[in-house]
């Protein structure tokens, strides 16, 4: 994927920085030439909370696919087809389990879970709000509390000589900042694992960039 800062404020480099329509007309050549429709890397989450930009940054390729933001009016429609001309609700039920399932849990022949296409992959290393439990998972990019059409999420950092730092410092110890009586548990495990299900069920997977000495 093609990795670029959200915004000119989150510029290293000047000339590393491309409009979100210079970055969709290189996802619609690069489609056209090559059916390279792996999608976009972008620096960082605070810059594009509703997923704005890489909405339309992608919006070409999106168009190519005749791809959907959302997995599951995808897949309704898919099953609204088919159950037409079946009739059956029964089957309407079991079709949307199995596309779900698809979409999001499918994975390769060694065991490794699936990439899903085109990726919007985003960094979380700043948070906006740390008053309160619903804040957090807002600027954690978690369904429910934030609404975005990333389907990658990493938070930023593990290091190798200060270990977890950042938004994967949230992760590491959820209790500290959650609290222990949120809607999202009373435990480190409670609340991660409430956390990681509403990421799943959107078709998000979650992960944290490790690297460095420091």
């Amino acid at each position: 994927m093609v990795g670029k800062p959200a915004t000119p404020s989150d510029v290293y480099s000047p000339s590393s920085y491309m409009s979100p329509k210079d970055l969709n007309d290189s996802f619609v050549a690069a489609y056209r030439h090559n059916q390279f429709k792996t999608g976009c890397m972008f620096w960082q989450f605070i810059s594009d909370p509703q997923g704005t930009i890489v909405a339309q940054a992608m919006s070409g390729l999106f168009s190519l696919l005749n791809y959907t933001n959302n997995n599951n009016n995808t897949n309704n429609n898919t099953n609204n087809n088919t159950n037409n001309n079946t009739n059956n609700n029964t089957n309407n039920n079991t079709n949307n389990n199995t596309n779900n399932n698809t979409n999001n849990n499918t994975n390769n022949s060694n065991g490794i879970p699936a990439i899903s296409y085109p990726i919007r992959f985003v960094y979380i290393n700043r948070i906006t709000d740390w008053s309160n439990p619903e804040s957090l998972a807002k600027s954690m990019g978690v369904p429910g509390y934030s609404n975005h059409s990333y389907n990658y999420i990493c938070f930023t950092f593990w290091t190798c000589g200060n270990g977890n730092t950042d938004t994967a410092i949230l992760w590491n110890n959820p209790t500290k900042y959650f609290g222990t009586y949120s809607n999202f548990g009373s435990t480190d495990t409670e609340i991660r694992t409430n956390l990681k299900n509403r990421y799943t069920s959107a078709g998000i997977k979650i992960m944290v960039s490790a690297f460095g000495s420091t």
